[in-house]
């Protein structure tokens, strides 16, 4: 995973130089997805591509790993715009790269809803669509080892809270969960890796425990009733009703 600018070159000498705060092997997935797909949205690198086939891709410069998102992208922005100016007519890019044409623009909700309406009715990506069981485990393999921050964990639990679901949307969770059925297979491993786990803090420990010290009272309690009410029956009286208070 490279932080930094990086180059698409062509046979013509024409070239893409694009930049990246998170991953250039990753922009260069997305970019040949688009262009093997006839969709990328900058039509001149998509023509070259149609022409040229898939071009080079090469790393022009690391960018290191600054602190802070914000001064992080300012930074490789700034660098990819002197690459850029240093390929001069040979570059291909739609606009500057700094200033960013978007960078620091707030979009309106207006704006929003438009381009919401403007989507509506496209079908999805992958509709109809598998993937093969080889993307399904480079996916896989990607996403091992993969963990939220703590940050992005407090983040999601704040837009999580206050969400109520509607009486639909409940009944079909629950319809979801009565057809699903773990096998074998499935049921080992998760026992396995459950094994030696300790899942409760000690605060819910005490909660339990209180909870079956109650349980065991109000058994208790109940026996005691059936006895009274038993040796009544004995005597020939006619058992009565009794109502107990737990202590």
């Amino acid at each position: 995973m490279t932080i930094g600018v990086y180059a698409l070159l062509f046979p013509n000498n024409d070239n893409y130089i694009g930049s990246s705060v998170k991953s250039c092997e990753g922009r260069h997935r997305d970019h040949t997805r688009s262009l093997r797909k006839g969709c990328h949205e900058n039509q001149h690198l998509q023509n070259l591509f149609n022409k040229y086939g898939e071009p080079e891709f090469h790393i022009l410069q690391e960018c290191g790993d600054p602190k802070g998102m914000r001064i992080k992208e300012i930074i490789i922005r700034i660098r990819e715009q002197s690459w850029i100016n240093a390929y001069g007519i040979y570059a291909i890019n739609k606009v500057p790269a700094y200033p960013s044409s978007m960078y620091g623009k707030i979009v309106s909700k207006e704006t929003r809803n438009r381009m919401s309406e403007s989507r509506m009715g496209r079908p999805a990506t992958m509709k109809g669509k598998h993937h093969t069981e080889e993307a399904k485990r480079k996916i896989s393999e990607a996403s091992k080892g993969r963990t939220c921050s703590e940050e992005t964990r407090n983040k999601m639990r704040e837009a999580r809270k206050g969400m109520e679901l509607s009486e639909e949307h409940k009944r079909k969770i629950g319809e979801a969960g009565t057809r699903r059925h773990h096998s074998e297979e499935t049921k080992h491993k998760i026992s396995k890796a459950n094994r030696g786990k300790h899942h409760y803090t000690a605060e819910t420990k005490l909660k339990i425990l209180e909870s079956r010290k109650e349980h065991i009272r109000c058994k208790e309690a109940r026996k005691r009733m059936h006895e009274e009410a038993r040796k009544k029956w004995a005597c020939g009286m006619e058992p009565l009703t009794y109502t107990f208070e737990i202590i």
